[in-house]
């Protein structure tokens, strides 16, 4: 059974999750503080090091193992992290030769999964124009050259499988938000205006529907790449019941909770090393699992930090998780209560932002951008001043990062 945990406060006002980049801080206001990394106990990270020498595997086989013994593995991602998305697109050919042929995305309109499947059928040159347009019909402030690089693998092993072998299919998750109900500032405070930008069903709950119906119903075994709090199976974070529970949505859980009971437990999580949200830094970032992870990375050898191992009754499993949004959510939290298993690709400090995608705002989709603006917007705004917002953004993000070097 998934632990939950009880919010710490009675509400919140979700618009400004929904409206986060307006927190951004792309013209570089806030004052940097840097992001200290907690003091961690020398002869436990000695300890959960020597296990992590004696007991990890390559990143990319420990995955290919989870999938080999679960029915479901869900890899746990940031969002907008380069490196994750490129570890997920370096998984593709090697998923399918193993005999796992679905890949379900967060990323993408469920609507939208006619054109997804014309976009990967591997049939003539991948355009990475219709690609990027697919990303803008999901989030019209997420539009990433690295995400339009995990498609064309997927188009690239289509085209190229061997005779008579099975393509492999991305399933496109996502709910539609209906932003354009959001016409003023106060409306995001506003829980029925909320309530309709979400829809009639939790997020989470949505997407494990679509799961259900596109994967679990036709036998398929599948990974999934969905970002965090969205990927945990084992654990119900409170920000998540603060967000929807306002909104009048009983009972919610994570897109990774909701899919174990449906499948008696036959799904495992599988979290990739990074940043891990606290809302009381002011890039609203901290390090995971109280910076034991880091700390253990700076004792192994370099070429052992891209690795994958299990998460139980052991030194990895039992660290603490006190700092943090998810530290602060119970007490005596530890790794193991989060996740099966856990994917390091180096140290937080080693990480980058994804990159914007050139031209992602053009005058054929300027309109869609405009209605679909999380929050009020201008009429007027061209494809060239929302590029230049966007690519402040990352500078932000990309900001944010370095403040773990």
């Amino acid at each position: 059974m998934a632990r939950s945990v009880t919010p710490s406060r009675k509400y919140i006002m979700v618009g400004l999750l929904i409206l986060a980049f307006i927190l951004l801080d792309p013209f570089d206001f806030r004052p940097s503080r840097g992001v200290r990394r907690p003091d961690s106990d020398p002869e436990l990270v000695r300890e959960a090091a020597h296990y992590f020498e004696a007991n990890h595997r390559s990143a990319d086989d420990y995955v290919l193992d989870r999938l080999e013994s679960d029915e479901v593995v869900i890899l746990g991602e940031l969002g907008q992290i380069r490196q994750h998305i490129e570890f997920a697109a370096g998984l593709v050919d090697r998923i399918a030769l193993s005999g796992v042929h679905t890949i379900a995305f967060e990323h993408l309109l469920a609507e939208d999964q006619a054109r997804v499947d014309a976009l990967l059928d591997g049939e003539g040159e991948f355009d990475r124009r219709e690609a990027a347009d697919l990303f803008m019909r999901r989030h019209m402030l997420f539009g990433f050259e690295e995400y339009v690089d995990f498609l064309e693998a997927v188009h690239r092993y289509n085209a190229d499988r061997p005779a008579g072998s099975e393509a492999l299919r991305v399933v496109a998750l996502a709910p539609r938000f209906h932003f354009e109900y959001i016409e003023t500032r106060d409306d995001i405070d506003d829980l029925d205006i909320m309530r309709r930008v979400v829809g009639e069903s939790p997020p989470d709950d949505f997407m494990a529907e679509v799961f259900r119906r596109e994967v679990l119903d036709t036998g398929e075994r599948a990974l999934a790449v969905i970002t965090l709090p969205h990927a945990f199976s084992d654990f119900v974070p409170a920000a998540l019941v603060e967000e929807m529970e306002p909104l009048g949505y009983e009972n919610p859980r994570p897109f990774g909770v909701i899919l174990d009971e449906m499948t008696e437990g036959t799904v495992s999580t599988v979290l990739l090393h990074g940043p891990w949200p606290d809302e009381e830094r002011p890039a609203n970032l901290n390090y995971a699992v109280d910076g034991h992870i880091d700390a253990i990375l700076d004792e192994v050898p370099e070429t052992m930090r891209r690795a994958g191992f299990d998460l139980g009754d052991n030194p990895l499993g039992n660290l603490t998780v006190t700092v943090g949004q998810y530290g602060r959510d119970a007490d005596s939290l530890r790794l193991r209560d989060l996740a099966g298993g856990y994917v390091t690709l180096g140290p937080i400090a080693a990480y980058a932002s994804a990159r914007p995608i050139p031209d992602f705002y053009t005058a054929e989709n300027i309109e869609y951008a405009r209605v679909n603006f999380p929050g009020p917007t201008e009429d007027e705004m061209t494809p060239e001043e929302l590029q230049e917002f966007f690519g402040g953004q990352v500078e932000a993000f990309e900001g944010w990062i370095d403040e773990f070097r």
